[in-house]
């Protein structure tokens, strides 16, 4: 009997067709899947879905989280606050939603050390500090060597 079902990736409604499936479409589970195993090559625990990544881009009126600019879903990026590479978590704790200048721009970069490096190179700040009761920011959950100066 046919189950209708919430896509593992893009959280879109679909029949499943297999006892196994878990996504609406061969793209989705190749990109949850890719997800994950970055996460794992880093030794980072935890996944996260584009429905999550959507979540959070809703939570901040559309736009990046660092620029304030507006962003089309299309090209909204998931962000890893603190980088997969410096033991950063691979899940919505440790991601915002960010338009692709920002997240090239930041790189493998700890908020501190971006902050320092745009200063460096001239550029204009970008938000790198958030007030505690900001309800956008509740989901995070920031290790201390990220914050360090």
């Amino acid at each position: 009997m046919p189950e209708t079902l919430e896509c593992g990736w893009c959280g879109e409604e679909f029949t499943r067709k297999t006892v196994r499936s878990r996504f609406c479409t061969s793209r989705c589970g190749t990109k949850f899947k890719q997800t994950k195993r970055r996460g794992t090559q880093a030794g980072s625990p935890g996944t996260y879905s584009w429905a999550d990544i959507v979540k959070l881009w809703l939570k901040f009126d559309k736009c990046c989280a660092y620029c304030r600019l507006s962003v089309p879903m299309t090209n909204i990026e998931a962000e890893h606050v603190i980088p997969l590479s410096k033991g950063g978590a691979n899940n919505t704790t440790n991601l915002l939603p960010s338009c692709k200048r920002c997240n090239s721009d930041k790189r493998d970069l700890l908020l501190h050390e971006w902050a320092l490096d745009r200063e460096r190179r001239h550029l204009d700040p970008v938000h790198t500090a958030w007030a505690p009761d900001d309800e956008r920011y509740k989901h995070l959950v920031m290790s201390t060597h990220a914050l360090a100066a």
